[in-house]
């Protein structure tokens, strides 16, 4: 169940940093304009990894309701004696949090350095 788990938030991770690319190419303009008027790249490079880590909080809070929800709704269904009581374990949560912190930080890595990189005279063209 781990692996399935593990190969999951590999796959989002991918998928993040997809979203990400495609947020940098819509605004070139805007990256540039910032730029020019005076803009460190550790700004962009900023900006952009606080969206990142905006975009995986939101994500990890709905799982966690989610599972939340899944997990109470499991208490009434009668399979007690052939499964068990479910129960949120803490020390998953914990290793999903870091989990996802670093997937989320490595993923948005690669997008931000190239938002922050980029040449303002042809981000402004």
């Amino acid at each position: 169940m781990g692996l399935i788990g593990g190969f999951t938030l590999g796959v989002a991770g991918i998928g993040v940093a997809n979203i990400m690319y495609i947020v940098v190419q819509e605004r070139i303009r805007e990256i540039g304009v910032k730029r020019a008027v005076g803009a460190k790249k550790s700004n962009i490079l900023f900006q952009f990894f606080l969206e990142t880590i905006f975009i995986i909080g939101i994500g990890a809070s709905i799982g966690f309701a989610i599972a939340v929800g899944l997990i109470q709704a499991l208490q009434f269904l009668p399979i007690k004696e052939f499964v068990g009581t479910p129960v949120m374990s803490w020390e998953v949560v914990a290793v999903t949090i870091m989990v996802l912190s670093v997937i989320g930080l490595s993923s948005g890595l690669m997008p931000a350095r190239k938002a922050a990189n980029l040449n303002v005279v042809e981000c402004l063209r």
